[in-house]
């Protein structure tokens, strides 16, 4: 996320945010494809939909049901849904 914070021009050092700089093409570009962990992709794991506003940065999903929305990695042994 460092690259894609570090288009806030309206902050300084310390302050900046990915917020709207995610609207940006470049931002765009460095966002697809973005994983936090490549030992388990996020769409691998994840199967509510992702919503991205790209005129605010606002990301939203419908609500979250953990036992349909999300398959956890045999890696993480100590993932059980409620």
């Amino acid at each position: 996320m460092t690259p894609v914070k570090n288009f806030d021009s309206n902050n300084g050092c310390g302050q900046r945010t990915v917020g709207s700089e995610s609207a940006s093409e470049e931002a765009k570009s460095i966002l697809k494809g973005f994983d936090f962990n490549i030992k388990a992709i996020l769409s691998s794991i994840f199967f509510n939909p992702i919503n991205l506003n790209t005129e605010t940065g606002e990301v939203s999903m419908l609500a979250l049901v953990p036992s349909n929305d999300f398959e956890a990695s045999a890696s993480y042994f100590f993932y059980a849904p409620l």
